[in-house]
């Protein structure tokens, strides 16, 4: 069995980088080279290519002689299956995250790291992000949306929401083998069940600093997510409720439940799936969270559903005049 000896010095524990990617030849040389310049070394990258169909594992592979790893699929196995291959050839001590196409800013290791080593309670540690568009442009601070809750009882809140951006996220290699690394039978929202479940192994630890930017994903994106939100997070978050009921009040499963029926339901109707969120919307009704919110998109929702169409239609017929007009 390797020993922390034999995977780090005493003053500089060795890091693996984890990024799985697909189809990612535009953005996976953005990623690598945010992890060559981190402030901190050792550092070992580790590149899952997961099948793509593009010039992604040929991009990687010609690192090869600056030390990056590439571990190539020819099949897809997804995130799940894509990390844990990383994780299980990893040396290091501590595993981090990176999707391949965002990017970490200089300071992120060696300010989780520390965080890490000065306290052994935690289990993983988590940063702030910034959203930017595919162009560049700054959008949103991930902490201003989505409000960390650190220590001992953040596991109870991500069973609400996930404040855990994937490539944020510090952990030990060792407690993510024990726990059986990511669940590949999830094929969303394994990165949320392995962030419950580290939770519950100690502490979160939180880094109120902007130390990671995440790229805007296309809308298709977008709304395939949206689906698997429906059929996949929410029957996992039910059997993380089942498991720990005897550790939650019957009030905070409802306020739990209500906030995810919530949620899920406003990111249908962001992606202009308006009846489908009609159900989600009466479940937080009728379990009493935001009930004037809620009341309020169960009635906007299908009046949405009837004009955009229409919206769509009008703005279409707008482009058509223009662009024979030029």
């Amino acid at each position: 069995m390797r020993t922390d000896l034999e995977t780090s010095s005493q003053t500089n524990p060795l890091v693996s980088a984890v990024i799985p990617a697909y189809n990612a030849s535009n953005t996976i040389m953005r990623a690598v080279e945010s992890v060559w310049i981190q402030d901190y070394t050792p550092i070992e990258i580790i590149v899952v290519d997961d099948a793509s169909t593009d010039e992604t594992r040929q991009i990687v592979d010609g690192l090869s002689g600056t030390g990056v790893q590439l571990i190539p699929f020819n099949s897809r196995k997804g995130p799940s299956g894509a990390r844990n291959a990383a994780i299980y050839r990893a040396k290091g001590r501590y595993i981090a995250f990176l999707d391949a196409d965002d990017a970490w800013l200089p300071n992120k290791i060696s300010s989780q790291v520390k965080v890490m080593e000065d306290n052994p309670r935690i289990s993983l540690v988590t940063c702030d992000t910034m959203m930017l568009s595919p162009t560049g442009k700054l959008l949103t601070r991930s902490h201003d949306t989505r409000p960390p809750d650190p220590g001992a009882e953040a596991w109870k809140t991500l069973l609400a929401y996930n404040f855990i951006p994937t490539p944020t996220v510090l952990a030990r290699r060792r407690d993510l083998i024990e726990l059986g690394g990511f669940d590949p039978k999830l094929p969303v929202g394994e990165d949320l069940d392995m962030w419950i479940r580290l939770a519950m192994k100690g502490e979160v630890g939180v880094i109120h600093q902007v130390l990671v930017h995440v790229y805007d994903r296309p809308e298709s994106l977008m709304k395939s997510c949206i689906n698997g939100e429906l059929e996949v997070v929410l029957p996992m978050i039910e059997d993380h409720l089942e498991s720990f009921k005897e550790r939650l009040s019957s009030d905070k499963i409802q306020s739990i439940r209500g906030q995810r029926y919530f949620e899920v339901g406003c990111n249908m109707v962001f992606a202009g799936t308006y009846m489908r969120s009609l159900p989600l919307f009466w479940r937080s009704l009728w379990l009493g969270y935001r009930p004037i919110k809620s009341l309020i998109n169960l009635m906007r929702a299908p009046l949405m559903a009837l004009l955009c169409p229409v919206v769509n239609m009008t703005w279409k017929k707008r482009n058509t005049a223009e662009s024979l007009s030029a």
